[in-house]
């Protein structure tokens, strides 16, 4: 009699299920189609801009875009030493090296592949997730993701997200398949990138294996353990711990000043938590200050409904008795702790976890009833009643 390990009958379960929908070349070919479709939008966004402009449209290209893309030129022509925190960012100043031989063309390039191969991670994530609807969820995660103006607007750039949506498309394939040493390899790729992601992504592997290898409630544990120490432990007292932490007690002088801290640690926490939940689905400002459109913006609120999308999904699935669902809940969730952590809101930190975060409106019809129609509602209610951001640059 043949004794079948659960490895084996896993094994023989994704296999019907690659039968069934497609092979990962397939989806692979796929992925690399779409997203050259949004290149070719951002390719018509960089050429049209002035007739854009225009029209009363703004927020072309992302401003940290440009700033690494001078900066990928700096290092390899002038000097390394000229540039502030380069260490936080190298990984991205050594991807796109080539953009100093070949132009902008070069990082379209590249970051079409890192899409299409992030795409096509996801589509093998969910032969675990959801292998009976398996093709249709992913269908919708590329339109969505491919259609994001914050995307397209990075594609002819050097910029962090991309590459970290990868990366961090890859850690979760690797939780879900246990492949625990190429988790390792992609956090520690994700520091020369971007230091404290890669910190927070260290706490998700913790907590990832709390949950696989203890209990159905073991990561929740783990989770409520993190909120206790950052509750105890504000990012001022730890900030001499890692620069990462020093640059972000900095930069959150500047941006929110004592606002969060006035009322207390606590309190303060919660407040970062909820802003990076929900402000840019709930509360964005697609206005300029030219009166015009901001497509920047669109893009933000865009990924908004994606984020409250993926946080509801989460917050449904994170004490379910299916490892793989209960574990991609808890990615998300751990992530949205470990931003909030810091001294601002940035909400944006969120979103090299796109690809996963689009389940909430894919795979829950209840989240796409709840979330669809709160962010179309909201803003039009923050608009009226005056509460909205500033308007965004032109």
């Amino acid at each position: 009699m043949t004794v079948w390990s659960d490895h084996a009958i896993e094994q023989s379960q994704d296999s019907r299920a690659t039968g069934r929908g497609l092979t990962l070349v397939a989806a692979f070919c796929l992925s690399l189609l779409v997203f050259c479709a949004s290149a070719l939008v951002a390719f018509l966004l960089r050429t049209d801009w002035a007739q854009l402009a225009g029209l009363g449209f703004s927020g072309t290209t992302v401003p940290d875009a440009l700033s690494l893309e001078k900066s990928v030129y700096v290092a390899w022509s002038n000097s390394w030493d000229n540039i502030p925190n380069i260490r936080t960012f190298l990984g991205t100043v050594i991807v796109y090296f080539p953009i100093t031989l070949w132009g902008s063309g070069y990082a379209a390039f590249a970051n079409v592949i890192m899409l299409a191969a992030a795409a096509t991670l996801f589509y093998s994530i969910l032969q675990r997730v959801d292998r009976d609807r398996q093709t249709g969820i992913w269908l919708v995660a590329i339109a969505l993701v491919s259609s994001n103006f914050y995307v397209i607007a990075c594609i002819f750039y050097p910029n962090k997200e991309i590459p970290l949506i990868l990366l961090s498309t890859l850690a979760l394939w690797g939780l879900l398949y246990g492949k625990w040493p190429l988790v390792v390899v992609s956090i520690v790729l994700c520091y020369w990138f971007r230091d404290g992601y890669a910190l927070i992504m260290a706490m998700v592997l913790v907590v990832a294996l709390s949950r696989r290898f203890a209990f159905v409630s073991g990561g929740v544990i783990s989770g409520l353990f993190l909120v206790l120490l950052f509750l105890s432990f504000p990012i001022a007292d730890l900030s001499a711990v890692d620069a990462s932490l020093q640059r972000n007690v900095q930069i959150g002088s500047l941006i929110a000043g004592d606002k969060f801290s006035a009322f207390g640690d606590i309190a303060a926490y919660l407040a970062r938590l909820i802003g990076n939940a929900f402000n840019l689905g709930l509360r964005p400002q697609m206005a300029d200050v030219n009166g015009g459109i901001n497509l920047l913006a669109i893009g933000y609120w865009q990924f908004g409904i994606i984020l409250l999308g993926g946080l509801f999904w989460s917050a449904r699935n994170v004490l379910t008795d299916d490892v793989s669902r209960g574990t991609t809940a808890l990615v998300a969730i751990v992530v949205l702790l470990g931003i909030s952590y810091g001294t601002f809101v940035q909400p944006r930190y969120m979103m090299p976890l796109i690809f996963p975060l689009t389940l909430g409106l894919s795979d829950s019809p209840l989240g796409r009833y709840i979330v669809i129609p709160a962010a179309i509602l909201f803003p039009l209610l923050f608009l009226v009643a005056g509460v909205l951001p500033p308007l965004a640059d032109a």
